[in-house]
């Protein structure tokens, strides 16, 4: 085995922090889980993060949550 080089089977699991993971692929990604139970970290895209967020329709979002919100003006009602 070369010099400075470690075996993946001798490394306990849990035991690498983030700044010894791989490199994300592409930019504009976070890392996180999106399949079902305990697994391996994945990239996520926006899409993916909104969803899992419930950011994915604005009407998740109430205006009241956001920080400074008490210093937004009503401009009138949108309708559909």
């Amino acid at each position: 085995m070369p010099q400075n080089k470690i075996r993946t089977e001798d490394i306990v699991n849990s035991q690498i922090t983030y700044a010894k993971i791989q490199n994300v692929s592409n930019n504009n990604l976070l890392l996180g889980r999106n399949t079902a139970g305990a697994g391996l970290i994945e990239e996520l895209n926006a899409a993916t993060a909104k969803a899992i967020l419930a950011l994915n329709n604005v009407e998740n979002v109430a205006l009241s949550t956001w920080t400074g919100s008490t210093n937004l003006n009503t401009l009138g009602t949108i309708t559909t």
